[in-house]
């Protein structure tokens, strides 16, 4: 009996180990056109836990050496990726019906891929690092939700996609010559967008490049929810025509590897976020604005963000907003926090490595902020405790007084070092 269980055992085990590959199993991951159907695999690690038999095409190369009657028989496949080392696309590939998501990588200059409106039913498109490609016309695309276009260093338009109504997200990285963001068809659904400017990050003497893109046909986005630019030069005020459907707004200038930040966007003029009530996040990072003030009493965010903007001086128009869930101040030069109400309801305000505040009196007196947590240098100084009317404190400096930190919680100093010489 004992045998008999101890062999139903083994079988189990063994049907366990053998029903999923392991660890060790390994597929290639480029193959030439001439080796499919033995296609290249790769793993989804996101649906490993719910399927880990079922690993996602990798990529199939199409050259010279290879034989394109093979190529109909890609059809059968949802999922595509396609490296065509060519310069004409084969005129076997027509009437893809069931191809779903498709990437197309190292497409050479002056190609024309407007084969791709053969994948009547694709959903995701995927272009890196291609040459400046052209297209016959427009793309039609009825069931494209997704694009997204990398590493394409001499691309200059994408006029041909215009005319695609079903696009929710677009993300555009990495394509330095771009003279403009494509103008959409007023029809468009987009709801995403995602644009990375420069090539280059990480060089450590390199400079912005002095082209820039036109970013004006933004305003046709009438469904717009969420824009993200990263190195995009020369902006100088926040836009006021952007879709009323706003949430989330991001400007993000990469920092260099040598620390330094290559601003590429002066901004003078921020009153363009009043424009957009359902506003939740704000981040403006790495770029120049010396103030952000205007009138904001319609925003209700969650979260504020200004990073690395070190010629900041005025940040008034925070105050005037409605309510704040978390403001973060982070590598900044301000020197004073001042404005002329302080009517924004807030519930944690944090001050990261700004050394340079030397006088907070105004945003102590505030009455609607809920937590306030604040890192200062040798000159700053303090009101009489008995000013202070933020409940909760966590401030520290360091000055030639040695050092102070003080902590409030509901209304009642908890802990303090050495506060007298910091105290006006």
């Amino acid at each position: 009996m004992k045998t008999i269980r101890t062999i139903i055992f083994s079988l189990f085990f063994s049907s366990q180990v053998f029903a999923q590959p392991g660890p060790d199993v390994t597929f290639p991951t480029n193959i030439n056109l001439n080796q499919y159907p033995s296609f290249p695999r790769e793993f989804d690690e996101d649906s490993i836990a719910d399927d880990f038999s079922r690993p996602i095409l990798g990529i199939i190369t199409i050259d010279s050496t290879s034989d394109l009657s093979i190529v109909p028989l890609l059809k059968k496949e949802k999922n595509l990726a396609l490296k065509i080392d060519l310069f004409n696309i084969p005129s076997e590939f027509t009437a893809f019906e069931n191809t779903t998501r498709l990437r197309l990588i190292d497409l050479k200059d002056s190609i024309n891929i407007s084969f791709i409106n053969e994948f009547r039913n694709l959903k995701f498109l995927y272009l890196e690092s291609a040459g400046d490609i052209i297209f016959n016309n427009y793309l039609f695309l009825d069931s494209l939700t997704e694009i997204d276009i990398s590493f394409c260093a001499r691309l200059t338009s994408l006029k041909a996609l215009g005319k695609i109504n079903s696009l929710e997200k677009i993300s555009l990285r990495y394509i330095p010559k771009l003279k403009e963001f494509p103008e959409f068809d007023p029809n468009n659904r987009i709801k995403y967008v995602h644009i990375y400017q420069e090539i280059g990050d990480g060089c450590t003497d390199c400079l912005p490049s002095p082209h820039k893109l036109n970013i004006t046909s933004l305003n046709r986005l009438r469904h717009l929810e969420e824009l993200v630019m990263s190195n995009v030069n020369g902006l100088t005020e926040i836009p006021s025509d952007l879709s009323k459907e706003l949430r989330v707004f991001q400007i993000i200038d990469i920092q260099r590897a040598n620390k330094d930040y290559a601003i590429r966007s002066y901004i003078q003029d921020v009153s363009g976020f009043s424009n957009y009530e359902k506003l939740e996040t704000i981040n403006l990072s790495g770029v120049h604005i010396k103030a952000f003030k205007g009138n904001f009493e319609k925003l209700n965010l969650k979260y504020l963000t200004l990073r690395s903007v070190y010629g900041l001086e005025d940040i008034s128009g925070i105050f005037t907003m409605k309510s704040i869930d978390q403001v973060k101040i982070e590598l900044c030069g301000i020197r004073t926090i001042d404005g002329s109400s302080c009517n924004a309801s807030i519930n944690k305000m944090i001050f990261s490595d700004c050394s340079n505040i030397e006088k907070i009196d105004f945003l102590l007196s505030c009455e609607h902020i809920n937590h306030l947590q604040l890192g200062g240098g040798s000159m700053l100084l303090l009101p009489k405790p008995k000013k202070w009317k933020i409940p909760n404190l966590n401030i520290y400096a360091h000055g030639a007084a040695g050092k102070f930190y003080v902590m409030k919680k509901e209304g009642e100093i908890v802990d303090s070092l050495n506060l007298n010489p910091y105290v006006k």
